[in-house]
């Protein structure tokens, strides 16, 4: 008897007839493919992408900034009206 089930020929020949690949299985394969580089070669950024990330934090950084200053003019127009 075989400890994994995903390892027996006979299941994998059974699923394989009742599951025959096709256009549903692309999406899948190609994730798998990629998942398997990736486990392979590791993972690699792009110039480009590492570029696209640093932007995307300092707007991220920028909208924060912003935020903290809107809220404390507002705290400022509370209290100047409660005192």
């Amino acid at each position: 008897m075989i400890d994994d089930p995903y390892r027996d020929a006979d299941l994998v020949e059974l699923y394989d007839l009742d599951n025959p690949g096709g256009d549903d299985h692309a999406y899948y394969r190609a994730l798998a493919d990629q998942i398997d580089a990736a486990t392979r070669d590791g993972l690699v950024l792009a110039p480009e992408t590492v570029a696209a990330i640093g932007q995307a934090e300092a707007r991220r950084g920028r909208w924060t900034s912003i935020a903290l200053w809107v809220i404390a003019a507002l705290l400022a127009v509370v209290i100047w009206k409660v005192v």
